[in-house]
């Protein structure tokens, strides 16, 4: 049979194709299987194009789906910045009686996901400017009488070098003394704004003051561990109450904004690390590299029986790990003397907070602020912007921001003592040049000034401040690695 030409070509063709096609389809199936996430290359090239025009018209957070299509979730940050969003917290009466705890906290971040991302697009990469927020209150801790005392004239002398840094400042104190602070206020570097606040007023502002109040003074929660039972938050009325409200207070002048400032940020007064000589408003990168949620430092602690005196079993609920064989043996917790951020994360942060403190103290679980900022830290990460403090210890992000090598902590011990939850040591260079270890105000016949009645404890020469740790059936006592140095009701001491 004699085939025109036209009927060559189209065999000639089928020809071509039935050699190559089997080729092309393996390889693009291999390919497909080697990675069955990229896209053809046709909708690469309209991707990119697609991009470009976002970044041209100020967009951002594109997602993808797997076949390289542009899905729904793309944010217009335009039409984000032109709307007028409000803060949300708004519940009604049938969602608070309807919904638990867990689900409130979701609806309220639900309701407010387009106000913080207004918030970090307004502010992205422009945070210019902190005001500094603290508190100067005499809750009495100078007259406990045991070894978490600490008198209010050193509370002062340390707010004073709060007040050096050159920050615009805001200030809860006492109006009874105002008059101490006055004078350094007025030379104090950066404007300064004074909120007065009195002890009454901590009483009524604070919503949950009655309740841990019938906490503090239950049998069971402060006899939980030794140190508990003379601990503030266990002793004194008005600690918890105190420092559980410091994050309404840094919301409240956030809203106020009484300087025009971007962030806010509460240091506490007495704080050991505060350093406003090399701390400035230019050496805060670490800082504001934090604030695009809410800063909160952590610390990594292994729990024996409780956290600040919250139930450790319970907490471990409450923080999501009900499985004792699913869960990680150490937790982060919260520290309570430097946080801060930005209004908006403030606001909504707070609102979380409050709803995670409200629950815990209705069941009867009360340690300190620092585990509500733990359960921030597990419940609602999409809040926080967390820092390690890892050995650097408390100093850690001061010692960041000054560019300062980590805090010479056995420095500290020598020079001024070392303060574990109330049991206090000291570590010295006796006559064999060797390192000694003492307690003392642990056995309540022995006054703490008396220190000639206590003989020291010799430390095997390895032992550093780092290696010590809380004593008396803290279950890190008992690792590896670590030393215990006791001080026994009995009067009698040994070391662990």
């Amino acid at each position: 049979m004699i085939f025109s030409k036209p009927t060559n070509f189209l065999l000639f063709i089928l020809f071509i194709w039935f050699l190559f096609a089997p080729y092309y389809l393996m390889n693009y199936h291999y390919n497909s299987i080697l990675n069955p996430n990229k896209p053809p290359r046709e909708l690469l090239v309209q991707q990119k194009i697609y991009i470009n025009e976002l970044q041209q018209n100020n967009k951002r957070n594109i997602e993808r789906d797997d076949k390289g299509r542009q899905d729904n979730s793309i944010i217009d940050t335009q039409q984000i910045l032109s709307k007028n969003i409000k803060f949300w917290n708004d519940f009604t009466e049938e969602e608070k009686r309807n919904l638990d705890w867990k689900q409130r906290a979701r609806l309220l971040l639900k309701n407010n996901e387009e106000y913080l991302l207004k918030s970090q697009l307004e502010n992205e990469g422009k945070i210019q400017n902190i005001t500094l927020v603290s508190g100067l209150f005499n809750l009495g801790r100078g007259e406990l009488g045991n070894s978490f005392t600490r008198t209010f004239t050193d509370y002062i002398n340390r707010f004073k070098s709060f007040l050096n840094y050159d920050f615009p400042k805001v200030i809860f104190i006492e109006p009874r003394y105002y008059q101490e602070i006055k004078e350094i206020v007025d030379q104090s570097p950066g404007e300064t704004k004074i909120f007065f606040k009195t002890i009454e007023d901590i009483k009524e502002e604070f919503f949950a003051f009655d309740k841990v109040q019938a906490i503090r003074t239950r049998h069971d929660w402060f006899t939980q561990e030794g140190w508990l039972t003379e601990s503030p938050q266990a002793s004194m009325e008005l600690y918890n109450p105190m420092v559980m409200s410091k994050i309404f207070w840094t919301r409240e002048i956030s809203e106020i904004n009484p300087f025009k400032t971007d962030s806010f940020l509460w240091i506490d007064g007495a704080h050991l690390c505060n350093n406003p000589e090399k701390i400035t408003q230019e050496k805060m990168k670490i800082f504001k590299k934090h604030f695009d949620k809410l800063l909160i430092t952590y610390f990594d602690y292994t729990p024996y029986r409780e956290i600040h005196g919250f139930e450790k079993e319970a907490f471990y609920h409450y923080i999501g790990f009900d499985d004792p064989n699913n869960r990680p043996e150490s937790v982060k917790v919260g520290r309570g003397g430097v946080f801060g951020g930005k209004r908006a994360f403030l606001q909504v942060a707070s609102e979380a907070y409050k709803i995670y403190l409200e629950e815990t103290l209705d069941a009867g679980y009360m340690g300190t602020e620092e585990n509500i900022f733990s359960m921030l830290h597990y419940i609602t990460p999409e809040l926080i912007h967390d820092f390690d403090n890892g050995p650097g210890g408390n100093c850690a992000i001061f010692s960041e921001a000054a560019k300062d090598p980590p805090y010479d902590w056995e420095k500290h011990v020598l020079e001024k003592g070392y303060d574990l939850r109330g049991i206090r040591c000291e570590i010295m260079t006796d006559q064999n040049n060797r390192k000694a270890c003492f307690y003392y105000g642990f056995d309540y016949n022995v006054l703490e000034s008396d220190t000639s009645a206590i003989n020291p404890i010799e430390c095997p020469a390895y032992v550093t401040p780092m290696l010590l740790t809380k004593a008396e059936s803290q279950y890190s006592c008992h690792e590896e690695g670590r030393y215990c140095t006791v001080a026994c009701k009995s009067g009698e001491y040994e070391i662990w």
